[in-house]
């Protein structure tokens, strides 16, 4: 996803942020596993090195089990992301990242599930207001299978007062 931000529909920043930053841990024919999440490949989705962003030849074959990955993409109706863009780090910065919406949530324990991933936020002093089927993103560490988030914010693709309005689709 990219965020515009404007003043009088003059653009004065725009930045990148991505749908998941972390491990493949599986791959599949047109697929992959990054975070118990599901992402989808097509004929659309770019592959690039970290430090070749303006000419990308990596390929989906290329891709290997552990790499650490940034993935931009659009979720379909089954919660699966399909990717548009998927950039293949040098090293694994220790910094992760998922989205997706909010299942058994346990405010007695600070967890919930995004896509079957365990979330545990009970590190975080005052975290939003959760609630099943809202659509967050939470950024933190691994402890085994279990996400452990430092920052939790839930994601609104509504026009808030006429200020801010979420639009995506792919830049040609």
């Amino acid at each position: 996803k990219v965020i515009i931000e404007s003043v009088n529909n003059i653009a004065t920043s725009i930045t990148f942020d991505p749908e998941i930053k972390g491990r493949v841990s599986g791959i599949g024919a047109n697929s992959f596993d990054v975070l118990g999440q599901t992402v989808t490949v097509n004929s659309d989705t770019i592959f690039c090195l970290e430090d070749e962003r303006e000419h990308c030849s990596f390929l989906f074959s290329e891709l290997e089990e552990d790499d650490y990955i940034v993935v931009s993409g659009f979720f379909d109706n089954d919660g699966n992301l399909v990717a548009t863009l998927v950039a293949k780090e040098d090293t694994d910065p220790g910094e992760y990242q998922v989205k997706g919406t909010i299942e058994n949530l346990d405010a007695g324990s600070k967890t919930f599930d995004l896509n079957g991933l365990t979330v545990q936020y009970g590190g975080i002093s005052d975290p939003p207001d959760l609630s099943n089927g809202s659509f967050v993103e939470a950024e933190g560490t691994l402890s085994g299978m279990e996400f452990i988030a430092d920052k939790i914010e839930i994601e609104d693709s509504t026009e808030k007062d006429g200020q801010e309005l979420d639009v995506e689709g792919i830049i040609r």
